[in-house]
């Protein structure tokens, strides 16, 4: 009692039934989100809702610690305007401040359209690489330089490139942060000889963005793509700076 006025308590809070309720609903929203990441993990595809369907359950989870067990959802609405007003402007910001950035995960964005278009044993392949791999039985380097010298069209390589690589490499192979470097110089990162060239786009490079393309790029693909980013080198589009040791043209 206060004032002469009698609160009654159980008709004021969420009956006990409910706050258990939601106390299991909140406990399956938190084992779904720690879930999400190993999903994931088993398919890359999934990579572009991972990141936003965590933001939506934990938005879910707020609301609901907030409303019942705050006891938000029955104050009155000045408090509660009062909460959500400046939480509605902090979600603005949010939005505008990802439409600005947006453009700096594009590269992401492709990567992950790129696996969600893979056959699951060529993602397999990729993420597996050793259960693939054979020994590679590719041309001597005298081989490749004969070949590449005889070469004046690349228009195939390129065709591939632009369609499989420009995602970590950027449309004019001018490398994106973190992902590709910059093809566009004389630095190689694991030696500029058209044979390591093209050992790297056969087996990848383990630990890093660069996937393995042996199984899901032909040998004359790879090759073609081989011939046309030794032909790059030396144009020096500006991009990322020099990565590795730089060689003799």
């Amino acid at each position: 009692m206060s004032g002469g006025v009698t609160h009654d308590v159980e008709s004021y809070h969420s009956h006990k039934s409910t706050y258990i309720r939601i106390a299991v609903l909140l406990t399956i929203i938190t084992l779904v989100e720690l879930y999400i990441p190993f999903l994931i993990e088993d398919i890359p595809s999934l990579r572009v809702i991972g990141n936003p369907s965590l933001v939506i359950l934990s938005v879910i989870k707020f609301a609901y610690v907030v409303g019942i067990f705050m006891h938000l959802k029955g104050d009155r609405g000045i408090y509660q305007m009062l909460f959500l007003g400046p939480l509605a402007i902090a979600f603005g910001c949010y939005a505008v401040t990802a439409a600005q950035v947006s453009p700096h995960f594009e590269p992401y964005f492709g990567y992950v359209k790129l696996l969600a278009e893979m056959s699951p044993e060529e993602i397999d392949m990729q993420r597996n690489p050793d259960k693939y791999e054979e020994k590679l039985q590719l041309p001597s380097e005298d081989e490749l330089k004969k070949a590449f010298a005889a070469t004046s069209d690349f228009g195939k390589g390129e065709a591939v490139f632009k369609e499989r690589c420009t995602a970590c490499h950027g449309q004019k192979a001018e490398g994106m942060p973190n992902l590709g470097p910059n093809m566009t110089d004389d630095c190689y990162i694991h030696g500029g000889e058209l044979t390591d060239i093209m050992t790297v786009i056969y087996k990848g490079v383990e630990g890093k963005a660069m996937a393995p393309w042996k199984g899901i790029l032909s040998d004359e693909e790879i090759q073609n793509v081989t011939f046309y980013v030794r032909s790059l080198r030396g144009t020096n589009v500006a991009g990322q700076p020099c990565q590795g040791d730089k060689v003799a043209n």
